[in-house]
């Protein structure tokens, strides 16, 4: 496992929402800040800034 990346950003931070009921949760997270910083190789593209997903409840 590699640790300390140096073109990572340490602390990235975003907005996120969770929405549901029962055992269904709609979820969506935005990501604010870049992923890599100014050290990154430029062939690395930027990560998708939205993630969004459906979560289901086991019990």
């Amino acid at each position: 496992m590699e640790r300390d990346l140096r073109y990572v950003r340490r602390w990235p931070f975003g907005v996120g929402a969770r929405l549901g009921s029962g055992r269904y949760v709609a979820t969506a997270r935005y990501r604010l800040s870049d992923t890599f910083n100014a050290q990154a190789n430029p062939a690395y593209v930027e990560l998708p800034r939205w993630v969004v997903g459906l979560e289901l409840g086991l019990f």
